[in-house]
């Protein structure tokens, strides 16, 4: 009765995940997480091929019949993939990153280095987003092993990984080759060539990258000094929901600088604008970390998590400090369009 049982269980596994359809939604949606940079391991949202990304995969890892149903998967896997339909695959390849940064650390040297070598095989025939995602991955713990641990690796060494990745258009390793390129260590200083990296970031999906653009231009590290292009690179951080690049224009806005064509004067409307958006995007990112993807409703605040006092951020005084201003001069602060 309990072998009828466990095959009635597998079965009904491989109705419900191993159909194309369902895959092919959520390798989309992977995808998509890629390219707008969030972690497919911490999704911002709970959306039906979300859900169905995280429940196969526990059905397959933490399941009572797990082994039965990882087997049937990674058949599944393989026949589509023989078939040229590589969209579970690309599914594989994300669970394999995920697994590598979930227990690197806590993982025997050789049990961490056969998951690597098997994230390098499937990475290899993963679409672009993925495969530059598991690149990355693998340059970060490959520069973890001493040399002759590196040598049971199949995939090349963490430069030769980064940069490929970086051509793949994942921004994270963009922004570690521009830190390397920055600091030195493994590669000689060439801050034009890091400028250019934080340049690829920030149009690769790196929000965050902006500031760091927006800083080469006013330092004049690695390209001409130009204040304005500084300005610049920090709306689009502003429009791309970067926090830094919020404050930092409130900052400008709320002073003047002279030496910019955008902001040679105080302007008190345009700071409060940024400042507050600044605000909402530190309180809508409290938020998410007070949601639970377990025993709470997708959306729903989780009420235990105590939220964070926001009444001391630079965002929250910059934007009382600018309304109080706009008060003073009898404008309130609503007329024009949003910052951001």
């Amino acid at each position: 009765m309990a072998d009828a049982s466990a095959d009635r269980s597998v079965e009904e596994f491989k109705l419900r995940f191993c159909h194309p359809e369902l895959i092919e939604d959520c390798r989309d949606t992977l995808v998509s997480m890629f390219r707008q940079g969030t972690n497919p391991a911490q999704p911002a949202s709970l959306d039906p091929a979300t859900l169905s990304y995280l429940r196969l995969y526990e059905e397959t890892h933490d399941a009572a019949d797990a082994d039965a149903k990882l087997e049937a998967w990674q058949g599944y896997v393989e026949h589509e993939a023989r078939h040229g339909n590589l969209d579970a695959l690309d599914l594989e390849t994300v669970y394999a990153r995920n697994d590598l940064w979930a227990n690197f650390d806590t993982l025997p040297t050789m049990d961490a280095i056969g998951l690597m070598n098997d994230l390098w095989q499937l990475s290899k025939r993963a679409c672009e987003e993925i495969r530059g995602s598991a690149y990355y991955c693998l340059a970060i713990h490959t520069a973890c092993l001493d040399a002759d641990q590196q040598d049971w690796l199949l995939c090349p060494g963490p430069l030769m990984l980064l940069t490929s990745a970086s051509d793949l258009g994942c921004a994270e390793a963009s922004m570690e080759l521009s830190r390397m390129l920055t600091s030195g260590g493994l590669l000689e200083p060439n801050l034009p060539l890091a400028h250019r990296y934080h340049v690829r970031a920030a149009h690769d999906g790196d929000a965050s990258a902006w500031a760091y653009v927006a800083m080469d231009y006013l330092l004049g590290r690695g390209t001409p000094r130009d204040p304005d292009r500084m300005i610049d690179a920090l709306m689009s951080g502003a429009a791309a929901g970067d926090y830094s690049s919020c404050v930092s224009l409130g900052d400008l806005f709320s002073t003047g600088f002279p030496e910019s064509r955008l902001a040679p004067v105080p302007d008190m409307r345009l700071a409060n604008e940024y400042y507050s958006a600044a605000y909402e995007i530190e309180t809508e990112g409290a938020q998410m970390e007070g949601m639970e993807t377990e025993g709470v409703e997708a959306g729903e605040r989780n009420h235990d998590v105590p939220a964070a006092d926001h009444t001391k951020s630079l965002a929250y005084v910059g934007m009382m400090f600018t309304q109080a201003a706009l008060d003073m001069d009898g404008d309130d602060g609503d007329d024009g369009d949003a910052a951001c």
